[in-house]
C-alpha cells in the first residue's frame, strides 16, 4: 500500500503540478509553485497584488470579471479564457477555472485553476486558417462540388454546383441530388457509378449529360470519389464540370470538317471531270488526225490521264479523303485497261495478288501512272501476233516498305535494249517516277519481263519534271 501524504494543505497547494492561486475581491492571496512558473513571479512579487498586473488591458481585466462573476453566481464556478502577460512580457493564453470559496459581506474569495492553452489556441487557429482556406476553395471553386452522406443524400454543395443546376443549396441538402440531377436514360449509368463508389473505386465520366431544374440537358464530366477516414468511408464526393463550351466546340469543328469533306470531294470531282475533258480533246484530236503516227501517242496519253482521273474519282467515293484503296485502284484500272485495248480476257490474263493496302495522294499518283505505264508496256509489246499469256500484278507490305511487282511471261525487250539508258517517254517516266516515289528500282528481262520497286514505308514524294 502506498503511504499516506502527511503534508498540510499549504504544502500540497503548493507543491501541485497545476497553477493555481486563491484570490479575494480579485487582489492574490495566495499562489503555488506551479502558478509562479507559469507566469515568472516569485510569491512575494504576485501576493497582495491586484490580478490585474497579469492582464494586457483594463478593458480585458473588467471583460473577464464581469462574465466570471455573472456565470459564478448561477452555477457556482465559472470557466474563462484569456490572455495574461508574465513577467518578461511575454502573452500565454489562458483557461481559468474559477471556484468561489466563500462570501463574507462584501469580499468575494475565489480558488482559481490556470492552464496555458497557447499551444491548444494556435492549434485552433491554424486549423481554423487550413478549414477557411479549403472552404474558399470549395466555396470558390470554379467546379461544381457536392458532398454526399452514405446513402447519397446531399450534405452540402458549393455555389458553382447550385448555379450549374439551379438550385440551392438548401433545396438540395438531406435530398439524394441522383433523383434530381439524372435523366431517365443515364439510370444504368448512374446504378454503375454507385455500385463502383460502394465498392470503394474512383468513378471518372468523362462526358455525360445531368438534367437541370428547369428541365435542359447540361453535357458534364464528373470525377466522384468515396471519403474515407481511418479506413472508413463515411460519404462521397462529386466534382462535376460543366463542359457545354466543349461539346459546342467540339461541334462546331465536326461542323467544319464535314463542310471541308464535302469540299475537298467536289474538289476531286472537279478534277476528275477535267481530266476527264483532256481525254475528250485527245480524243477527238485522234479522231481528226488519222495518221498513225499521232494514235499511238495519243493513245497513251490518254491512258496516263485516266490513270490520274481514276486516283480523285477513287477519293471522291472514299470515307477517307486523306489515302487511296491501293487494291481497289488497280483492280479498276485493270478493268479500264481491258476495255480500252480488248486484250485483257481473250488471249491475256491478268493475275493479281495485291494486299489491301492505302496511299496518300502523293504516293498514289505517281504509284498508279507507274503501274500503268507498265502494264500498257505489257499489253502492246509482250504478246505480238495475237500470242497468249500472263500479266502478273503484285503489292505486298514488308517492314521496309511496299514490294511492288509487275511483270509478265511475254517476249521480253528487243535485244541490246538496256533499261537504264533507254530514251523512250515510258521508260524515261519509269525511271522519274520511281525517283519521285523514293523507290528502289531493279528490273529482269531474262523470261520476259518484269520490274521491281520497293516503296518507302513513309514514301516522301519529290518535286519531278515527271509529274
Amino acid at each position: 500500500m502506498q503511504e499516506a501524504d502527511h503534508r498540510n494543505p499549504a504544502q500540497l497547494l503548493w507543491d501541485a503540478p497545476i497553477a493555481m492561486a486563491i484570490t479575494e475581491n480579485r487582489c492574490i492571496l495566495d499562489v503555488n509553485r506551479a502558478f509562479c512558473s507559469l507566469m515568472g513571479y516569485s510569491k512575494e512579487e504576485l501576493c497582495n497584488q491586484s490580478i490585474r498586473l497579469l492582464y494586457q488591458s483594463d478593458e480585458e481585466y473588467e471583460r473577464v470579471g464581469r462574465i466570471k462573476f455573472a456565470v459564478i453566481a448561477e452555477k457556482g464556478w465559472a470557466d474563462v479564457e484569456t490572455r495574461w502577460r508574465t513577467r518578461d512580457g511575454e502573452v500565454k493564453e489562458i483557461l481559468a477555472t474559477s471556484s468561489q470559496l466563500a462570501t463574507d459581506g462584501a469580499a468575494s474569495r475565489v480558488f482559481v485553476v490556470v492552464r496555458d492553452i497557447s499551444k491548444r489556441k494556435a492549434a485552433e487557429r491554424e486549423l481554423a486558417v487550413q478549414s477557411s482556406r479549403w472552404f474558399e476553395l470549395f466555396a470558390d471553386s470554379p467546379e461544381g462540388i457536392v458532398l454526399l452522406a452514405p446513402n447519397f443524400t446531399v450534405i452540402t454543395a458549393n455555389s458553382e454546383f447550385c448555379r450549374m443546376f439551379g438550385y440551392t443549396a438548401e433545396q438540395l441538402i438531406g435530398v439524394r441530388s441522383i433523383d434530381l440531377i439524372i435523366p431517365p436514360d443515364r439510370q444504368e449509368e448512374m446504378q454503375a457509378a454507385l455500385e463502383r463508389l460502394q465498392r470503394g473505386e474512383t468513378v471518372r465520366i468523362e462526358h455525360t449529360v445531368r438534367r437541370t431544374r428547369d428541365g435542359r440537358l447540361l453535357p458534364v464530366s464528373i470525377v466522384s470519389k468515396p471519403i474515407h477516414v481511418d479506413g472508413d468511408s463515411i460519404g462521397y464526393y462529386g466534382i462535376y464540370r460543366d463542359i457545354t463550351e466543349r461539346v459546342t466546340a467540339e461541334q462546331e469543328i465536326r461542323r467544319s470538317l464535314q463542310e471541308k469533306e464535302v469540299l475537298l470531294k467536289e474538289i476531286h470531282h472537279r478534277v476528275k471531270n477535267n481530266l476527264n475533258i483532256i481525254i475528250s480533246l485527245l480524243s477527238l484530236q485522234q479522231a481528226a488526225h488519222a495518221e498513225p503516227a499521232l494514235q499511238e501517242p495519243l493513245e497513251l496519253a490518254k491512258a496516263r490521264v485516266h490513270s490520274m482521273a481514276m486516283i480523285h474519282e477513287l477519293l471522291y467515293r472514299a470515307r477517307s479523303l486523306a489515302q487511296v484503296p491501293f487494291r481497289q485502284y488497280i483492280e479498276d484500272l485493270v478493268h479500264h485497261l481491258g476495255s480500252a485495248y480488248g486484250v485483257i480476257g481473250r488471249n491475256v490474263e491478268v493475275r493479281l495478288d495485291v494486299e489491301d493496302v492505302s496511299f496518300d495522294i502523293n504516293t498514289a499518283v505517281p504509284a498508279g501512272l507507274l503501274v500503268n505505264e507498265i502494264i500498257v508496256n505489257s499489253i502492246k509489246h509482250a504478246f505480238p501476233d495475237g500470242r497468249g499469256g500472263e500479266i502478273a500484278v503484285e503489292l505486298h507490305e514488308r517492314e521496309d516498305g511496299y514490294l511492288l511487282q509487275i511483270g509478265d511471261n511475254g517476249v521480253g525487250p528487243p535485244p541490246g535494249f538496256k533499261m537504264e539508258s533507254a530514251r523512250s517517254v515510258g521508260m524515261e517516266l519509269i525511271r522519274g517516277l520511281s525517283a519521285q516515289l523514293g523507290a528502289q528500282l531493279s528490273w529482269d528481262f531474262q523470261n520476259g519481263t518484269e520490274y521491281r520497286l520497293l516503296v518507302p514505308r513513309r514514301a516522301r514524294t519529290r518535286t519531278s519534271e515527271v509529274v
